[in-house]
């Protein structure tokens, strides 16, 4: 793809890390608002960590849950991992030419921007027990959820693409 940004390698992040704060910077400056998070996968956040290391629009936050969260402009930065039961990102890398890429998703959550809904005549979340008057060895229960996220205005979202963080296989 054309306008990669290249942070595949700690010289090239030495080279490119300010197009590629320029670039984020832009990204924001097109959406409706402040971003309330930056989602990346874990080797893209692992490749901010670096950005981190040579800029100073940086900041480590210690939520209450204990893990550290970087932030870009006050903006936190959140890994989503990988799909329930699964070893498969929820933000994949593709492989273009030689390259491996990746975006960085930028969101502003608010219930005029991007938020989840459920329907309001029905439970969010139900769930069924077991039947334990049963002798058996493997007992089934479920549990059901009923939700969706909602985009309620265009440039509460955006994503930065193309950004090079190693070579494909």
């Amino acid at each position: 793809p054309e306008n990669v940004i290249d942070l595949s390698t700690a010289s090239s992040i030495d080279t490119n890390y300010k197009v590629f704060l320029d670039s984020l910077r832009k990204l924001v400056a097109k959406l409706d608002d402040k971003p309330s998070l930056l989602l990346v996968n874990r080797d893209m956040y692992s490749v901010f960590q670096s950005v981190a290391d040579r800029a100073m629009s940086f900041s480590l936050a210690k939520p209450g849950f204990g893990e550290e969260v970087i932030a870009w402009n006050g903006i936190p930065i959140v890994a989503l991992g990988d799909k329930p039961g699964t070893s498969d990102p929820i933000i994949a890398n593709t492989a273009s030419s030689s390259n491996l890429v990746t975006s960085v998703y930028a969101v502003r959550l608010g219930l005029d921007g991007v938020h989840g809904v459920a329907p309001s005549t029905s439970e969010l979340i139900r769930a069924w027990l077991p039947d334990f008057t049963n002798a058996n060895a493997v007992q089934k229960g479920g549990v059901e959820m009923v939700a969706a996220v909602a985009v309620k205005s265009t440039k509460a979202c955006g994503a930065l693409r193309n950004i090079k963080i190693g070579t494909a296989a």
